[in-house]
């Protein structure tokens, strides 16, 4: 069976007394009414009243102060109350005990608290905590993404299901659908979040590779061949001297194997009072450098700061106008979770304040623009990086007072030496001393050269490494994408009836409607949409009008399957807004529509509720009940006094044909 989910009454608090109130009925409710009657506004209040974003005419926000609407599911008949001024939270009174549910947030406040989407799909008995992931990042499904399996609004019902065509939003459809027809794999969705996090780890080992082997070709660094030739080459050298000095010693006396070890010292040590004049002025130049990061760190941080300052300044203003370009900016239907200017995802505010509550008051002292629990990860990480600078310039100061210590010790050594050697020269001397201490200098040189070698090859040895890593990622990248689509394909076999009765009954509905040039139409198992005679129905090459059928018959396949299988929870309740829109010349079909539909509602009154919203009925067309007529003399909400044809314009930005301002309707 579907989840029951009836609508039973809107009730706006205007400023009129007392509050408009208008009922709904189950089964087939119809209104009919010329644009911007408010037809269309009538249906963004109740999506406002249940936690949603709306679309609000001018008069609406002037006129209307709070919005209640009476639900029933299965087991509650329940009163969800939103203020127009204050939309943050929606109020539920409980009908049937006549007590006060309590107060939901609309938007989660990371305190634990459920939202009001998260209650609703509760209430509904489907899963408030099912994800998603999209862009790399884990969506919650809530009420506002099955709002778009209830509402069918005019601008998409001749052009998209469920905004099917919106690639962010196509995972969360196609989750939902699994969801509600009861073939939704976790494991699919731990494998999607497996196959996220090796790519990302992937990515990441290949940019270290790059960065690694970029530094190499572009510094003093020879290549790796002609390292490995250079080693090879200066260590035999060391062989040969080591041996050379021996045999050197070997014929000079004691007293000689001193002056030469001296000498040899004191070699050692000029060749390290060099070194670490070579390192302090490297070290020198490094910090000129980290000194330079650090300003450009800074200055990029406090222009983020400003910016962010100016956005928390706007973050409360709803915009009208593109504060850019300076032309109209129509509302447009976002996630709750997404910005209604740019359409991009929020940032998750609770997780902003936690980070910012980490940081602790030294921070906040040096970052003075930063809006306490609202720094965004731009700023987080210019921070760090400014941090870590001034870590690393600490660090080498630290390094400079190690480097000045050590050298000045050195060169007392050198001097001390220096003096002993003169001073046993002075009354003995060795033939072979000088030679000694020449074999001495080059074997340390040698020696060093083996070092450097040796320690320019384990830079190539990184590359080596990280390339191992990407490439060890991108086979279990390779082989996590495999095993997804083997329990991909074993759930769509498991679904195979599913489908097949699906696609059965929705041919019928098309055939059933008298739709022109379909031989036969079905829903997909992969992608879960319509196709026509195997097209995906918007790539169907005919006019748009004719799309119409196609999207209203899927909707109301899904309802109707629903109604027969206790294991299918799509909700009882479908909302379809114009479904006559494009249609132009073709009565027949509309009317055939629209008996199908009166006679799914009639077959099944007391088990769903369908809402129809149209400019006028098709010919021929005799409803059960007389349908909901709205004028301007009589709009749909009727406590708000009507501007007039004049002055109507509707909630896409039209001007009726009737009318010549501007204005809401």
């Amino acid at each position: 069976m579907s989840s029951f989910f009836r609508i039973n009454a809107l009730v706006l608090r205007t400023d009129t007394d007392p509050a408009d109130r208008r009922d709904f009925k189950p089964g087939l409710n119809i209104f009919t009414g010329p644009p911007g009657a408010g037809k269309s506004t009538m249906l963004e209040l109740i999506r406002f009243g249940l936690g949603g974003t709306a679309q609000k005419t001018p008069v609406v926000e002037q006129h209307v102060h709070g919005v209640s609407v009476e639900i029933q599911t299965h087991r509650r008949e329940l009163r969800l109350s939103r203020e127009v001024a204050t939309p943050g939270t929606v109020s539920v009174y409980d009908l049937d005990v006549q007590t006060h549910e309590g107060e939901f947030p609309v938007r989660a406040q990371g305190d634990g608290q459920p939202t009001i989407g998260a209650k609703l799909m509760e209430w509904l008995e489907l899963p408030a905590d099912a994800e998603v992931l999209v862009n790399g990042r884990p969506r919650t499904l809530g009420f506002q993404h099955l709002w778009e399996f209830i509402h069918i609004p005019q601008p998409e019902i001749d052009r998209s299901i469920a905004r099917h065509d919106v690639s962010s939003l196509s995972k969360q459809r196609k989750r939902l659908f699994e969801l509600l027809f009861g073939i939704y794999d976790p494991e699919l969705q731990a494998l999607d979040q497996a196959i996220s996090e090796i790519r990302k780890r992937h990515k990441e080992a290949v940019l270290r590779q790059e960065a690694v082997t970029s530094f190499l070709d572009s510094s003093p660094v020879r290549a790796r061949a002609d390292l490995q030739h250079d080693l090879t080459r200066s260590r035999r050298r060391r062989d040969h001297l080591s041996s050379e000095l021996e045999q050197l010693r070997s014929r000079t006396g004691a007293h000689s194997d001193r002056v030469v070890a001296l000498r040899g010292l004191l070699s050692v040590s000029r060749t390290n009072t060099d070194e670490l004049r070579e390192a302090r002025e490297r070290l020198e130049r490094v910090q000129r450098r980290r000194r330079a990061r650090l300003d450009r760190l800074e200055a990029e941080l406090v222009r983020v700061q400003r910016v962010r300052s100016a956005g928390h300044l706007l973050h409360g203003i709803e915009f009208s106008t593109c504060p850019r370009c300076m032309q109209d900016l129509p509302e447009r239907r976002t996630d709750d979770d997404d910005c209604h200017l740019c359409r991009q995802p929020l940032p998750d505010s609770a997780e902003q304040t936690r980070r910012s509550s980490e940081r602790g008051g030294a921070e906040q002292d040096r970052l003075p623009l930063v809006v306490e629990g609202e720094a965004s990860a731009q700023e987080e990480q210019l921070a760090a990086e400014s941090e870590e600078v001034r870590q690393l310039i600490d660090q080498g100061k630290r390094e400079l007072a190690v480097l000045d210590g050590h050298r000045e010790e050195v060169e007392e050594e050198v001097v001390a030496l220096r003096q002993e050697i003169d001073d046993m020269v002075t009354t003995t001397a060795s033939p072979r001393a000088d030679e000694l201490a020449s074999t001495t200098k080059a074997l340390a040189q040698a020696d060093a050269d083996v070092s450097r070698a040796e320690e320019a090859l384990r830079l190539w040895g990184r590359v080596d490494t990280f390339a191992a890593s990407a490439e060890v990622l991108e086979e279990r990248v390779s082989e996590s994408e495999e095993e997804w689509r083997q329990r991909n394909l074993r759930a769509q076999a498991t679904s195979w009836r599913l489908f097949e009765d699906l696609s059965q009954s929705y041919d019928g509905l098309l055939h059933a409607f008298g739709t022109p040039n379909v031989d036969r139409g079905r829903i997909s198992p992969e992608d879960y949409l319509p196709y026509i005679d195997d097209k995906r129905f918007d790539h169907v090459n005919i006019s748009g009008g004719n799309r119409v059928p196609f999207i209203v018959g899927y909707w109301l396949t899904l309802l109707t399957m629903a109604l027969r299988n206790p294991n299918y929870r799509v909700p009882s309740c479908l909302i379809l807004d114009t479904p006559q829109k494009s249609l132009g010349a073709r009565q027949e079909l509309s009317k055939r529509m629209y008996d199908r539909i009166q006679s799914i509602a009639d077959e099944n009154r007391d088990r769903l509720q369908i809402f129809l919203i149209d400019t006028d009925l098709p010919d021929g067309f005799t409803p059960s009940e007389e349908p909901e007529k709205v004028t301007y003399t009589r709009p749909a909400i009727a406590s708000i006094r009507h501007p007039g044809a004049a002055r109507v314009r509707t909630l896409e930005g039209e001007i009726p044909p009737d009318g010549s301002g501007a204005g809401a309707g």
